[in-house]
């Protein structure tokens, strides 16, 4: 699908994932609510540096209470997990033919979704996410209902798209209606990538 002044990718023989640039990229894994760009492996990264330090995240706290560089750093990675939404990443994984490859990879950013929001509740000292800022938490929660229908749609329509062999007229519309779509969830989600 073309949608932005660029070509998604650049110029080359071979369709490869080195040729993808970064706008389109970042811009579907906001799409697929999985916003992976974003926060993968966040929570990795602190478990391992809290294992370095005998399991003890007392140096992450103290850093997110006095350091406003990694306090926002630590705060955009907890509204990028509200946003992250598994069950629907997981419709837009079912896309993917080969399901080993799936189940692979569903089963590992799904662990590292599980390690960062603990993570992060390890740091902030918070049981959930966004607590110190409940009027975004609940912003984000009012408008996920209306997304998740347009997700599910879009998902609807790749997989037509992709797996069917429309006509140039259905073709069209698919596309058209895809392009809607994304319109909606960029809207929904209050940012794009």
């Amino acid at each position: 699908l073309k949608i932005g002044s660029r070509p998604a990718r650049r110029p080359g023989q071979e369709r490869r994932l080195d040729d993808l640039r970064a706008i389109p990229w970042v811009f579907a894994w906001t799409q697929n609510r999985s916003l992976l760009n974003a926060w993968y492996p966040a929570g990795s990264a602190m478990e391992a540096f809290c294992r370095s330090r005998r399991g003890n995240p007392a140096l992450l706290r103290e850093m997110y209470r006095a350091w406003p560089f990694f306090s926002n750093l630590i705060d955009n990675l907890q509204m990028t997990l509200a946003k992250t939404d598994p069950d629907i990443a997981r419709r837009y994984a079912a896309l993917v033919s080969d399901p080993r490859l799936r189940r692979r990879h569903v089963r590992i950013v799904e662990e590292e979704y599980r390690t960062t929001v603990r993570m992060l509740g390890a740091v902030t000292g918070n049981r959930t996410l966004l607590a110190r800022d409940p009027w975004l938490k609940r912003s984000i929660e009012i408008r996920n209902p209306f997304i998740d229908p347009i997700n599910y749609i879009q998902v609807t329509l790749l997989n037509r798209l992709r797996r069917g062999r429309p006509r140039k007229t259905e073709r069209n519309l698919l596309q058209e209606t895809i392009h809607l779509t994304i319109n909606c969830i960029a809207s929904g989600m209050r940012n794009t990538g």
